[in-house]
């Protein structure tokens, strides 16, 4: 039987009867007001501050994976956090560009949630270097141009900014504030024609906009508020009908502002001993090339569930722990095979044969499987077109 990880509900199924397992959950008071400053508009959802709400149980243990391995340990490794020459740390330097703010903004959230103090410090060391080196006009980070020398870049700062703010929320630091101002004040100054301009910055605008809401909800000064408006003119839209502005699958997850962004690198910092950080490359040992067997409701035929308990260790996301299995009917696509990338190619269309013998699969959520196949195409697309694939 071939097992395979299966998303969406199941995921928020895992999720449930995590939180069924290990504690209750309480009604608290809703707060007062909505956290925005008039004029601007908030909905019901509000971000907390970050440490305000304490993970327990299963996301814990994940979170102390987290700081034990590559992420808590990441300054000692890569090229790019190495504190020598480096652009976040002086006025010069010549590595760190949107390397440092990615790695710095989920470094200093795990820091602060976990209340790491050794975690904390090592953030405090850049969080410092950008507070002290802050530019006469404004500007704060690493100065440079994207393609036309008119053209400040800008999007590198758009995750430092994120991690100022996470640093405010923590520490209550206000040189976070009057930083910010002054920077969005600067921002102020760039002509349109030279404002968001280059490869990424008008794909990833959203970001920058949402640090100047924060800071308005906070501060109530209304001289940085035609930058939600310039901002949103430099743009790209995200709205456009039936098409996207850009394929690229972060500057995507960018524009809809959903932190979905996974940064790998292979740059090692010098004398790093790479022992005690293998690298390795998984292969399926068994048939992975399957179409699901539909019921008339579009739904995986005769899918069953199973469940076991829950994991002594908190940690469910290992095919041995985890606590959700399912079975379904597949059909093997015998043409659906490797891309020449060695990566898993397109979805089948609705012409590539079927194998006619059905298997029964196994299925388990998405975060318990090393590999994965995100989507299935469907093994009976006689009628009409398979709205999965495409022809």
């Amino acid at each position: 039987m071939k097992t395979f990880r299966l998303l969406g509900t199941w995921m928020l199924s895992l999720m449930a009867l995590a939180a069924s397992a290990q504690t209750q959950v309480s009604v608290v008071d809703r707060p007062a007001g909505d956290g925005y400053r008039a004029p601007l508009h908030g909905g019901y959802l509000k971000k907390l501050p970050v440490g305000r709400v304490q993970p327990q149980g299963w996301l814990r243990e994940v979170l102390n994976r987290q700081r034990a391995g590559l992420n808590g340990q990441l300054g000692t490794v890569s090229a790019w956090l190495d504190k020598h020459n480096n652009q976040w740390l002086s006025d010069q330097g010549d590595h760190g560009w949107e390397e440092v703010p990615y790695w710095l903004r989920g470094y200093s959230s795990l820091a602060y949630i976990l209340d790491d103090e050794q975690l904390k410090q090592e953030a405090q060391v850049w969080f410092e270097a950008v507070l002290t080196h802050l530019k006469a006009n404004g500007e704060l980070g690493p100065s440079g141009t994207d393609g036309d020398p008119n053209t400040p870049d800008l999007w590198a700062k758009m995750p430092m900014l994120w991690a100022l703010q996470t640093y405010y929320e923590a520490t209550g630091d206000e040189r976070v504030l009057t930083a910010m101002t002054n920077y969005f004040k600067w921002e102020l100054t760039i002509p349109d024609d030279h404002f968001l301009k280059g490869l990424w910055q008008s794909k990833r605008g959203g970001d920058n906009e949402w640090s100047v809401v924060w800071l308005y909800n906070l501060t109530g000064n209304e001289s940085i508020l035609p930058l939600i408006d310039k901002l949103h003119r430099g743009g790209v839209d995200w709205t456009m009908k039936d098409d996207l502005p850009n394929w690229h699958g972060v500057n995507v997850a960018q524009g809809f502002r959903e932190p979905a962004i996974v940064q790998d690198d292979s740059h090692w910092q010098t004398n790093v001993d790479k022992s005690l950080w293998p690298a390795y490359e998984l292969f399926a040992e068994s048939a992975w090339n399957y179409a699901l067997v539909t019921d008339d409701r579009n739904l995986p035929a005769g899918i069953t569930m199973t469940r076991r308990d829950w994991p002594a260790d908190n940690y469910p996301f290992t095919l041995e722990s985890v606590p959700l299995q399912f079975t379904a009917k597949g059909l093997r696509i015998p043409s659906w095979g490797f891309d020449q990338t060695g990566m898993t190619d397109v979805l089948p269309t609705r012409f590539a044969p079927r194998a006619t013998e059905e298997e029964t699969i196994r299925l388990v959520p998405m975060g318990a499987a090393r590999l994965r196949i995100t989507a299935f195409p469907k093994a009976d697309v006689t009628d009409g077109v398979d709205p999965d694939c495409e022809e």
